[in-house]
C-alpha cells in the first residue's frame, strides 16, 4: 500500500506490463522455454502501482507476480492475467491495446526468439535414441505494439550475453529503432543473479544520432524504481489525443 508521504507520480496512468517466460510445446507434455523467472517484471509492477498507476500485468505461466492485489481509491490497482505461448500473449496484447487506453506498455516478458516448426499432438515416445527438432524464428511482438497503439509510450528490454557494454547499447538502440520504442532497458545475462541485476535505461537524445544512457542500476528494485520515476517524468502532461504522425 502507498503511504501519504509518497509522490503518486503515476496517478491516473494506466500501464500494461508483460513479464516472465513464454513456452512453445514440443508435444502434449513437453515444451521449450527460457530462463526468465519474472522477478524483474514483478518488481516493476510493484513500483508502478506504488507510484499510483493502474497496472495490467500479463504474466507467463510460471512468472512471479505481486503477492497481494494493491488497492487505491477503493478499487483494485493491479490486474494479473496469465499466458503460456507467444500466441496467447499476442492475443492478450491485441485485445487490451485495441479496446482499452494505456499510457505505457512495458515489454519485460522473455518472448522466445525461436519456436518449433511443428508440435506433436500426443506424447513423443521415450524409447527412441534421438529426436531431431527444427526451429523457426518466432514473431517479434514488440514490433507490433505501435500498430495496435501508435501513441503509447513503449518500453522494451534487451538481454544479451558475453558482449561488451558498447555493443549492448548498440543492440538496444537497434531494438529501439525497429520497434519504435521510447526507452529500452538493456542488461547482460552475466550481470544477473539472485541478488544482483545490472541494467541501463537507454533513450533517444535530443539529436537524432544521440543516445541517453543511465548510470548502471545494480538491483531489480533500483531498475524498477528508476523506470517508474522516468515514466512519471515522460508521461507528465503528455497528451494522448495524437495526430498519428508516425503512421504518415
Amino acid at each position: 500500500m502507498t503511504t501519504g508521504n509518497e509522490r503518486l507520480i503515476l496517478a491516473g496512468k494506466r500501464i500494461l506490463i508483460t513479464s516472465g517466460p513464454t513456452f512453445a510445446p514440443l508435444d502434449a507434455v513437453r515444451a521449450i522455454t527460457n530462463r526468465s523467472t519474472g522477478r524483474l517484471g514483478c518488481a516493476i509492477a510493484n513500483s508502478l502501482w506504488k507510484h499510483g498507476a493502474e497496472v495490467v500485468m500479463l504474466a507467463g505461466e510460471t512468472s512471479l507476480v505481486p503477492g497481494a492485489t494493491p488497492y487505491a481509491g477503493g478499487k483494485a490497482n493491479l490486474t494479473v492475467e496469465r499466458f503460456y505461448t507467444i500466441s496467447d500473449l499476442k492475443n492478450l496484447l491485441e485485445k487490451y491495446l485495441t479496446t482499452q487506453c494505456f499510457q505505457a506498455v512495458v515489454m519485460a516478458a522473455a518472448v522466445l526468439d525461436y519456436v518449433p516448426v511443428e508440435s506433436l499432438e500426443g506424447k513423443k515416445r521415450s524409447d527412441e535414441e534421438a529426436w531431431v527438432i527444427r526451429l523457426r524464428r518466432g514473431e517479434k511482438l514488440i514490433e507490433r505494439i505501435k500498430s495496435w497503439a501508435p501513441d503509447v509510450f513503449l518500453v522494451g528490454f534487451k538481454l544479451e550475453a558475453r558482449i561488451g557494454q558498447d555493443e549492448l547499447i548498440a543492440r538496444a538502440a537497434d531494438l529501439m529503432n525497429r520497434a519504435r520504442a521510447d526507452l529500452v532497458v538493456a542488461n547482460r545475462l552475466e550481470d544477473i543473479d539472485a541478488s544482483r541485476h545490472v541494467a541501463y535505461l537507454i533513450e533517444a537524445g535530443k539529436k537524432e544520432a544521440d543516445l541517453c544512457v543511465s548510470e548502471p542500476l545494480r538491483t531489480r528494485e533500483a531498475i524498477a524504481e528508476s523506470l517508474a520515476v522516468r515514466l512519471g517524468e515522460r508521461l507528465a502532461g503528455r497528451s494522448f489525443i495524437h495526430s498519428r504522425r508516425e503512421q504518415v
